[in-house]
């Protein structure tokens, strides 16, 4: 099934996003190694992955369940995050905005507007929280513009 470009672009900045957590800051909760952080990065893509093929971004009915499946690709990458909460954060507003697909008081297109303005409120929380720490001032949750 295709995936609408905006949901596309949308899911592959979060994936970003997480990426560059991993790269960057994983040293600030203990040690992980390269290798593990690639292995859990790996393990979290595919899970999005098996997830995109699950619950097709255009079917109301399964925004819910597919914001969920979200959710457990993302915490696979949870060990390596400086700001657990701020993750947190979003993926409680995902789902919620899941539930509000599902039960048509929002439709898919902007459902993908108030995602993207959610990542874009924890990217802000996220730098303030850092200020110029360990990666210099960069958004671990970079604007997909």
């Amino acid at each position: 099934m295709r995936v609408p470009r905006y949901e596309g672009r949308a899911r592959a900045v979060v994936f970003v996003a997480l990426g560059l957590m991993i790269a960057g800051c994983a040293g600030q909760r203990g040690p992980m190694g390269e290798a593990e952080s690639k292995q859990l990065q790996d393990q979290s893509y595919a899970a999005a992955r098996k997830c995109d093929v699950t619950y097709s971004p255009n079917d109301a009915k399964v925004a819910v369940a597919r914001a969920k499946c979200h959710t457990e690709a993302w915490n696979i990458l949870r060990p390596t995050m400086p700001y657990p909460e701020v993750l947190d954060k979003l993926i409680a507003k995902r789902i919620e905005i899941g539930q509000k697909v599902q039960n048509g008081e929002m439709t898919v297109a902007q459902a993908s507007t108030a995602i993207e303005k959610a990542r874009a409120e924890a990217a802000t929380e996220e730098q303030q929280r850092r200020g110029a720490g360990p990666l210099g001032g960069i958004s671990l949750f970079p604007s997909s513009q």
